[in-house]
């Protein structure tokens, strides 16, 4: 699952925070699924649109009272429009 939370422009240059959760049924899977993310967002910058993608943090975000196991990876891109 993941959400645009920021974007801006300069002139063609345009920036976006997204953040991308990893849920799973155990915390061991959650954090294990979001270092694959984090790995596979990191080699996006294959595509020429995108000129810089990097990670500005990550975090657990389990809700204990729920026992719904998440981490969560922000992401920030710079790309061309």
């Amino acid at each position: 699952v993941f959400e645009k939370t920021r974007g801006s422009e300069n002139e063609r240059l345009r920036t976006a925070v997204f953040v991308f959760d990893s849920i799973a049924p155990t915390m061991q899977d959650a954090a294990e699924l979001n270092e694959e993310v984090i790995k596979a967002l990191k080699n996006i910058v294959v595509l020429s649109e995108i000129t810089h993608a990097g990670l500005v943090n990550d975090y657990n975000a389990t809700d204990t009272t729920k026992k719904n196991y998440r981490y969560k990876a922000v992401f920030e891109f710079v790309y061309y429009q």
